[in-house]
């Protein structure tokens, strides 16, 4: 193992113990302080466990306990807001982008859906946030044409990635 993998490695058995000390209510804690620790090494960013209560505190002021961003989400959620100079404007953003995407698909209410909801507003904010999901519609009405019996809502994340990365659909 070279040296760079060492220190990746190094830093999520750190970060990892750090969090599972906190992270003990949640469902599965060693896999939410893993996925946590990921994220944070992903973005180069130490995990720091003050940090994340400050924002989970937020996160729990401004999510409704009803609300998909709870659950299986909810960490994912809180460490990403971890990341942001204001969480709280963070989370506000991602919910209105989400009750977009609601608007549009009343029934549809699950994981991916935050996923795509955090995806559009990272990717051009509240301003670009209409016109980004006209677009993931396109795509993905034209991908259910294509492959009704493969295409779900679990494609919608994916597809708001390339739709926000401007990838030609049509060739």
């Amino acid at each position: 193992m070279d040296q760079k993998m060492q220190d990746v490695c190094d830093k999520l058995v750190k970060y990892r113990k750090m969090l599972k000390k906190k992270m003990f209510w949640e469902a599965d804690s060693n896999a939410v302080a893993i996925m946590s620790a990921m994220m944070c090494i992903s973005k180069n960013v130490p995990a720091d466990i003050d940090r994340y209560l400050e924002c989970k505190k937020i996160f729990k002021k401004n999510v409704n306990i009803l609300n998909e961003f709870r659950g299986i989400s909810e960490t994912m959620v809180i460490t990403k807001m971890t990341f942001q100079e204001d969480p709280e404007t963070y989370i506000q953003g991602c919910l209105e982008v989400y009750k977009k995407l609601r608007k549009i698909h009343k029934f549809t209410a699950d994981t991916y859906m935050v996923m795509t909801a955090i995806n559009i507003y990272e990717n051009g904010g509240l301003e670009k946030a209409d016109e980004n999901i006209e677009k993931l519609e396109e795509v993905y009405k034209q991908s259910k044409a294509k492959h009704p019996f493969l295409t779900g809502t679990n494609d919608r994340p994916l597809l708001s990635l390339l739709v926000l990365s401007d990838i030609d659909f049509e060739n």
